[in-house]
């Protein structure tokens, strides 16, 4: 005779309630998980904005003017590690490039005038903010997707 609790192993009900206990696990670390790597691409592409605001600052010091992002590169001034869009080379006075999540836009004016843009490839997925940056060394910011940072957004905190 077999007894039916002498039996090993699992019943349906126990590993449906497994199953339900990591669904419910799942359902609160995985947002968390992706708020994290939103939050890291901001924070890369507000630091590569006060980088490269720094490296022109510093060429300029030695140059009396800004520099193209060769210049800087060749200069040893600064080493992008990003991914160009839609062009050959980085000489230019206008630069698309992509890093971490966040497309690129530097635009040397002239010699005393440049700025530099940032915006999430995906937004929501990528990031929530878009970045800008000039010759004032100010990093600003928009939260707003219709309307991406530009000169007149509000510094960021």
């Amino acid at each position: 005779m077999t007894d039916r609790n002498a039996r090993k192993g699992f019943t349906l009900i126990d590993l449906m309630i497994v199953i339900a206990i990591l669904g419910m696990l799942a359902g609160i670390l995985i947002p968390q998980l992706l708020r994290g790597r939103l939050s890291a691409a901001e924070k890369t592409a507000v630091q590569t904005m006060k980088v490269f605001s720094t490296m022109q600052t510093l060429y300029s010091g030695d140059n009396n003017r800004f520099a193209k992002i060769s210049e800087l590169q060749a200069g040893n001034y600064l080493d992008i590690g990003a991914d160009l869009l839609g062009q050959s080379a980085w000489d230019g006075d206008v630069v698309d490039f992509r890093k971490t999540g966040y497309d690129y836009k530097f635009v040397k004016v002239n010699d005393y005038e440049w700025r530099l843009t940032a915006k999430p490839q995906g937004w929501g997925k990528t990031g929530q903010t878009s970045f800008y940056v000039d010759e004032s060394n100010t990093v600003r910011s928009s939260a707003d997707a219709n309307a991406p940072a530009g000169k007149a957004s509000p510094p960021l905190k």
